[in-house]
């Protein structure tokens, strides 16, 4: 009697990619609203990237929900790197979603968008918050300071994972 089931890393892999393809259908829309006006920048379409967002509670069809587009993107990244069963290249891709989703909550701000005097370049280099800058770069020097044990970690859980399968198909060579 054969059982098919779900397994973790097809669920963390199919997770991963609807997060990429949500941060892309959000910045392509993004991008195509802003197509239409006259005077629009590089810079403005930027800004509206990393800040177009609404609240918690906000509406699926006016912006993007709980959160910003690198979140989504951040967390597509993260799953696909833990379900790739390799631990370097899991390592790595944890480094980029942590600094994606630190780089998308860095330029979040209560309101929907923030304009200094000198216009939109320095709110692009000088955040409002640089309290989750500070919390990435920690989070990301963490990694780093841990990334033989958790490399051999990885090593560990994928070995368990494999090990189980192989007994679980039940061939002997």
């Amino acid at each position: 009697m054969l059982t098919r089931t779900l397994t973790l890393k097809t669920l963390l892999r199919l997770l991963g990619v609807i997060c990429i393809m949500l941060s892309v259908y959000w910045t392509v829309r993004i991008v195509m609203a802003n197509a239409g006006l006259l005077r629009v920048s590089l810079l403005i379409v930027v800004q509206d990237v990393l800040w177009w967002r609404d609240t918690m509670l906000g509406d699926w069809m006016t912006g993007v929900p709980f959160g910003g587009v690198l979140i989504y993107l951040g967390i597509g990244i993260g799953l696909l790197g833990i379900s790739s069963e390799r631990p370097r290249l899991a390592f790595w891709l944890l480094q980029v979603a942590i600094w994606c989703v630190g780089i998308n909550l860095l330029y979040q701000t209560p309101g929907k968008r923030v304009t200094y005097a000198w216009g939109h370049l320095l709110a692009l280099v000088a955040p409002v918050n640089m309290f989750w800058g500070i919390i990435t770069l920690a989070i990301s020097l963490l990694l780093f300071i841990g990334y033989i044990p958790l490399t051999r970690f990885l090593r560990r859980v994928y070995g368990h994972a494999h090990a189980r399968v192989y007994l679980e198909s039940g061939s002997n060579g």
